[in-house]
């Protein structure tokens, strides 16, 4: 299949200069990866340790030597790391991560040996390759090859950085030194590799749910959550959750972005997770006696392949076909009845929630709530046997719905007041989505006069003053003024709210108009109180 190239001049330059900002001796970036995380061996403890630096890797070319270096654009402060590509370095591919050993920089002998995760992880193949290759042209010495033109700032490929202002280098002469030996790889190191920004909330609205009980953690700044338990009263980190709930997702029978992200996580996290998707439309079908069977994705094989097409479908040419007519198309309810049906968007659109196997997800529950819409729930058990109700909705959008909002969260609540009824085990309920209505709007107080409290208005006495934003531009992308939207509900005398944050405020590193989603997330760290 032809593919259509895309002219990226204008972000290469633009990238050039963000680093020439920081290292004016840079001449060009012969190539970059997406994200790392960078680990370091201590070789007094013999074991890796998780270094403060994470971000997107270039590979540059110098004026000055060293004339080869690895530049890591840290996210997390404003000291960079820089390692200096000579003829001592050693590269290698261990496991998930690419090894290097290079000069210690605080000392006149010795040496550093990191590991650097990657993500994708075809980018660690692709820098291995282009380190060696450079390692070669460095230890034949090639003056011609080592040089570049003042006037050359040609890059091959692109990655925009946030400015950052202090550089770390690593390019001393390691006299002597040998192979890395028997050190292994990070892949069970104290704290583990951390997904970016955008792949934490890549399956739809970064709206992500979590409730974590342990501390086998990722960075504590990433996002991809919206809540975050601990029963022994320790901080997790975020990305590490043990549920995660999204709205607006592309959803198949077997293909999808529900699936994508189970893989994603499950691989990342180094931790199985079960997913369950609730394709709004197909359960309301799927009510209908005999049409239901016929449309039953998990019953017909036709319905299945015509579902996991659909999804497919529309990752791929949804935006390019609607393009900047989205609102007009989706706010007149004739033509969006009409392309739902045509471009199979309403068989594919829902929500998703992901739990950690180890917290034993069962009963997953779905509740029509109207408009096409449907409410989802799964209950989870802790490590000291405490059972949590978690629900995720997506309610009505529309400005003037806000009695409709009303009544689909009198339905949600009844629900799960029913399921504590009649099950003493679930001694906490959790809701959190995007609810679509403001702070002490109608609907937020129906929802407090049910007996629910905001995580986030229990922590800092107020809701956040964002998470509905128009910084993504995007055909498909819903359009009015920023606000907030999203939220988290507890019920339960057992929780504790002890931290929650914003997450998925920034831009992607190459290009400052796409977000992670139109919503921000939310993440919060709960603890359990036993008395």
């Amino acid at each position: 299949m032809a593919t259509l190239a895309v002219d990226t001049s204008q972000t290469d330059a633009l990238n050039l200069q963000v680093l020439q900002r920081q290292d004016n001796q840079i001449a060009e970036i012969v190539g970059t990866a997406s994200h790392v995380v960078v680990y370091e061996f201590d070789q007094v403890e013999a074991s890796w340790k998780r270094k403060e630096v994470e971000g997107s890797l270039f590979v540059v070319k110098r004026y000055t030597t060293p004339r080869f270096q690895v530049f890591v654009n840290n996210r997390l402060s404003t000291v960079n790391m820089a390692i200096g590509i000579d003829p001592q370095l050693n590269v290698d591919n261990v496991d998930e991560f690419l090894i290097i050993r290079c000069a210690n920089p605080s000392a006149t002998t010795g040496f550093k040996i990191y590991g650097i995760w990657f993500f994708p992880e075809a980018d660690r193949q692709k820098t291995l390759k282009l380190l060696e290759r450079i390692l070669a042209t460095v230890k034949n010495g090639d003056p011609a090859k080592l040089s570049p033109k003042p006037d050359h700032h040609k890059q091959h490929h692109h990655q925009q950085q946030k400015a950052a202002h202090a550089t770390q280098n690593t390019s001393r002469d390691t006299k002597g030194a040998q192979s890395f030996g028997p050190i292994g790889s990070p892949k069970r190191a104290s704290n583990k590799k951390t997904l970016s920004e955008a792949e934490g909330n890549a399956a739809g609205k970064a709206i992500l749910g979590m409730i974590s009980q342990n501390e086998q953690s990722v960075d504590e700044e990433k996002p991809s959550s919206q809540g975050d338990a601990s029963a022994n009263g320790r901080k997790n980190r975020p990305t590490n959750a043990d549920v995660f709930a999204l709205q607006e997702v592309n959803i198949g029978q077997r293909y999808g972005q529900h699936t994508q992200l189970q893989e994603t996580l499950s691989t990342a996290l180094n931790t199985p997770y079960s997913v369950f998707a609730s394709p709004g439309a197909r359960w309301y079908i799927e009510q209908i006696p005999y049409l239901g069977v016929l449309m039953s994705g998990a019953k017909n094989p036709l319905a299945q392949w015509a579902y996991d097409g659909y999804a497919w479908f529309n990752e791929r040419f949804l935006a390019s076909i609607l393009g900047r007519h989205t609102q007009t198309v989706y706010h007149n309810e004739w033509l969006k009845v009409i392309l739902y049906g045509l471009l199979g968007s309403g068989w594919v659109f829902g929500t998703s929630l992901l739990a950690r196997e180890d917290k034993s997800p069962e009963n997953n529950d779905i509740l029509l709530i109207g408009d096409w819409r449907a409410a989802q729930c799964v209950e989870i058990t802790l490590e000291n046997k405490h059972k949590m109700l978690i629900t995720n909705v997506h309610l009505s959008s529309a400005p003037d719905q806000e009695n409709i909002r009303m009544h689909e969260m009198q339905l949600v609540c009844d629900w799960i007041q029913e399921k504590l009824a009649l099950n003493p085990e679930l001694q906490t309920a959790i809701i959190m989505g995007d609810f679509n209505c403001h702070p002490n709007g109608d609907c937020y107080n129906f929802i407090a006069s049910q007996g629910y409290k905001s995580a986030y208005f229990t922590a800092h006495g107020k809701e956040p003053e964002v998470t509905f934003h128009q910084g993504l531009e995007a055909p498909t992308k819903d359009v009015g003024e920023p606000c907030t939207l999203d939220y988290i509900f507890i019920k339960g005398d057992k929780v504790h709210v002890d931290d929650i944050k914003v997450i998925g405020q920034s831009q992607c590193d190459q290009d400052s108009t796409l977000y992670p989603s139109d919503h921000f997330g939310l993440v919060a760290n709960f603890s359990l109180i036993e008395n």
